[in-house]
């Protein structure tokens, strides 16, 4: 019975947490071979060693990337095809869903420094940032200039766009 509660309690602090790895292994009192413990010791030094450089890569790609959202949309979305990693497209997807289904229906108009890193809990760059994945070693703040201001930029054109576009056609009389 004290087992199944460990266990529930591992998997449910490696959630809360956000890491992908738990703090603890999630199988306490388990008879290892004692030729596998330094395999074992060997793989967890490499596991680490590995996030500490993925986390000083991403932190200089993301602090290097130049923040292209006052640019225009071409220029803004063929360095977005070319520097964009999978997380990143992942979040791309989020950031147009979350625009799409929570912003866009009551906020046709972003308020003055939307762009602006800002602190405030209710602030739209920490609204969005709370939906993303942020990459291992990076900051809200870098994450949020490089990256995401950017697409959220770009999304929130295209759906003005497509209102507008709307808009016309149903004034032209193309919509019933």
């Amino acid at each position: 019975m004290s087992q199944t509660n460990d266990s529930e309690t591992t998997t449910h602090s490696s959630t809360s947490t956000g890491s992908l790895y738990p703090a603890e292994r999630p199988l306490r009192n388990v008879n290892i071979d004692p030729s596998y413990a330094s395999v074992i010791e060997e793989q967890d030094q490499q596991i680490k060693h590995l996030q500490q450089q993925l986390a000083e890569f991403n932190s200089v790609r993301y602090r290097t990337l130049s923040g292209n959202a006052s640019r225009g949309k071409n220029v803004v979305r063929t360095t977005r095809k070319i520097s964009m990693t999978p997380t990143d497209q992942i979040n791309q997807q989020v950031v147009a869903s979350y625009l799409r289904e929570a912003i866009w229906p009551s906020n046709k108009i972003l308020p003055n420094k939307w762009s602006k890193w800002r602190e405030d809990r209710n602030s739209l760059c920490q609204m969005i940032l709370r939906k993303v994945a942020i990459p291992v070693g990076v900051d809200g703040q870098s994450y949020w200039e490089a990256m995401i201001l950017g697409i959220t930029n770009d999304k929130f054109c295209a759906l003005r766009a497509n209102f507008k576009q709307e808009l016309f056609e149903q004034f032209q009389g193309k919509y019933a």
